[in-house]
């Protein structure tokens, strides 16, 4: 993931299928219940396969597990706030990922916006700073500058490998055909 400064603007909502980000994948880190609910349906809304984390120590156990193609993470949470957990994820990246994958890509969101909680955020760790209240179709447009291309969904690689039935079809072709040489009378 990118590295970078402080960013857009916000207002928003969830999770979802649809539209060109249908491949990417998002943890959404949040602790207020009503805002998670809201970011992950509109995400899914707009083509994000969203996974959600409570807490800081929830999320960072998910980060820990497995690699996201971007994290949204409040900065203000109980158990671990997301300060806290994107340290504890910079270290863990660095000591204990042997071969190292790239750094994950986390976007603090939060109220919080003034310089030195900004500053406060990207000093942890944190990618890029993205401020409440989400709008979650700026917030798209916004993810979709930072994302590489996603990937093509599942069912346009699987299209594209002919089916078992088509293959035995084939190889039943082959078969006809080496057998009707054989039965033919040699002139």
């Amino acid at each position: 993931g990118q590295r970078g400064g402080a960013a857009a603007a916000g207002g928003g909502a969830g999770k979802g299928e649809g539209t060109a980000a249908a491949a990417w994948e998002v943890l959404v880190i949040e602790d207020d219940v009503p805002t998670r609910t809201l970011l992950c349906h509109g995400l899914r809304r707009q083509g994000f396969v969203v996974h959600q984390a409570g807490n800081g120590l929830e999320g960072l156990e998910r980060m820990r597990s497995r690699s996201f193609d971007v994290v949204l993470s409040d900065v203000m949470m109980p158990v671990m706030d997301g300060v806290e957990a994107i340290q504890k994820l910079r270290e863990w990246e660095a000591a204990a990922l042997r071969p190292p994958r790239p750094a994950q890509l986390v976007i603090a969101v939060s109220a919080n916006t003034d310089k030195a909680d900004v500053d406060r955020c990207l000093a942890a760790g944190m990618s890029d700073f993205y401020p409440k209240p989400v709008n979650v179709k700026a917030l798209v447009q916004y993810l979709q500058g930072r994302l590489p291309p996603p990937p093509p969904p599942a069912a346009a690689a699987l299209q594209m490998q002919p089916s078992t039935r088509a293959r035995k079809t084939d190889r039943g072709n082959r078969r006809n055909r080496h057998n009707n040489r054989r039965n033919r009378p040699r002139v």
